[in-house]
């Protein structure tokens, strides 16, 4: 299925009513926005949002007054809502996520400002019919919707990848001038430029060249090798939707791998075009161990993060503080072995059950 191309900037010229406060997208990261504005503002008669480097806090007790707040994040040039737990870009589906929109504090039809945010209206539907420019967000799905001058809703879209969650932003490498995606593939946001832990930037933790099923969510079941019968985890049947283990997260496999038969290729994630199993969108795939070695051994990624953790073969999460960072590489080593970078000793090899993050290069 390919990626879903949405695009917000269209909305540029939109000049209408007092929700034309979305002309933001166009606004917020222009060459002048060099300083944080941590308050809603007017300039020049057309309304601002606030334009942060990093994700802003918001308190607990907040928090059901900060649905619908909108902000860009100047690092990434992506616009955010927060749905009352957390930030998500705009324009990514909110039922990827476990909980739904909690009911607002503010339940009035208009828009309003908190703490110095701009927040906009939730509506059960995109359908309504305001005039053009207005603006709500859909409750049911999460995207935010805009009226035309006809009014017809239409959404405000971004690149997404196919499992609904990552934003494609590329950010491009000073080492070796390569375009890497600015964040790990299931993350909901780009990690700080101090590459300090970040719970929603560390993404997914996929097992070694296993499709995206599921399997990879932090949170996934397991599916205990040790206590089946009918394992038939062959490279012949690699995550068929009809096995009992489609979209958990293998565990005790023979070799300490997730198949019962040794590996002898990689293809499956990268063969020079797109592996059957690639995991990254459309343009890019997984990166060998040769194009994370040329990025000095992959510190050269940028916002490639700290302390992201990995999940282990037999199932335990060993993520946040503390923990150190790691990426896959497609690169296979041999046995039931295959390659991945390390944060504290470069290119190391690694149990194939293990789940580790995946950054995803240009091809």
């Amino acid at each position: 299925m390919p990626s879903k191309v949405v695009r917000f900037l269209h909305l540029l010229s939109m000049v209408s009513s007092r929700c034309v406060v979305f002309w933001f997208l166009g606004i917020a990261v222009h060459a002048g926005a060099q300083t944080e504005l941590n308050h809603f503002r007017e300039d020049k008669s057309l309304p601002r949002v606030p334009v942060f480097n990093s994700v802003p806090t918001v308190a607990p007790a907040d928090a059901s007054n900060m649905i619908g707040a909108i902000y860009i994040n100047q690092n990434e040039d992506i616009g955010y809502w927060f749905n009352g737990q957390k930030w998500l870009p705009l324009g990514v589906d909110i039922q990827r996520f476990p909980s739904n929109i909690p009911t607002p504090a503010v339940t009035n039809d208009h828009f309003h400002v908190f703490n110095g945010f701009p927040c906009i209206p939730i509506k059960a539907s995109a359908a309504n019919s305001h005039s053009g420019g207005s603006v709500c967000m859909n409750s049911s799905n999460g995207h935010v919707y805009w009226n035309d001058t006809y009014q017809i809703s239409r959404t405000f879209d971004r690149v997404v990848a196919d499992d609904g969650v990552t934003v494609i932003n590329t950010i491009q490498s000073a080492v070796t001038g390569k375009y890497w995606m600015d964040r790990n593939m299931g993350a909901i946001h780009a990690f700080p430029a101090d590459n300090t832990y970040d719970a929603d930037a560390c993404g997914s933790y996929f097992q070694w060249c296993r499709y995206p099923d599921g399997h990879e969510k932090p949170t996934s079941a397991t599916w205990d090798c040790g206590t089946q019968n009918n394992w038939h985890g062959a490279a012949g049947s690699w995550d068929e939707y009809t096995q009992s283990y489609y979209g958990k997260f293998i565990i005790w496999g023979p070799n300490n791998d997730w198949v019962d038969a040794a590996l002898t290729e990689s293809s499956r994630w990268w063969n020079g075009s797109a592996g059957t199993n690639n995991p990254c969108p459309n343009g890019y795939h997984v990166p060998t161990e040769a194009e994370l070695v040329a990025e000095n051994n992959g510190a050269g990624i940028p916002r490639r993060g700290g302390s992201v953790g990995y999940r282990s073969y037999g199932g335990v999460p060993n993520y946040g503080t503390g923990q150190n960072g790691f990426f896959w590489s497609s690169t296979i080593t041999g046995g039931y072995k295959s390659r991945v970078m390390t944060s504290y000793a470069g290119m190391q090899d690694s149990p194939r059950a293990n789940g580790f993050p995946v950054r995803c290069i240009q091809n």
